[in-house]
């Protein structure tokens, strides 16, 4: 691969830590929401117990703290949807239902068998 490089090509420069997205660099949870809601304080929580299940964030992968992440997400939605659900909205069951399935595929684990 480097035979086929021009004499004069250099490698790209390495890129500065401030030209990262806030999210990876930390600041923020994620875009768009300044994370002062019951729901994004939930979600910070979620993500600090379950990363401290897997060693700390320090010990984690990109990857394995991107699963983490979708998961703290799917179970925020899932116990907002289970408010729902016991309001009694319509369609609240359905829907936990769905986001319980899509968390459970996240995490690895296998689908429960009928009954």
């Amino acid at each position: 691969m480097l035979e086929n490089m021009p004499a004069d090509s250099r490698p790209p420069a390495a890129k500065k830590p401030e030209a990262r997205a806030r999210v990876s660099n930390g600041k923020v949870l994620f875009a768009d929401c300044d994370g002062r809601s019951v729901a994004a304080r939930r979600f910070r929580d979620l993500l600090d117990d379950l990363a401290r299940d897997f060693g700390g964030r320090a010990a984690l992968n990109t990857g394995e703290l991107s699963i983490i992440r979708q998961c703290a997400a799917l179970t925020v939605r899932a116990e907002a949807l289970q408010v729902g659900a016991g309001a009694r909205r319509a369609g609240g069951q359905r829907r936990a239902r769905a986001v319980c399935e899509r968390q459970r595929a996240a995490a690895g684990e296998p689908a429960p068998s009928p009954r």
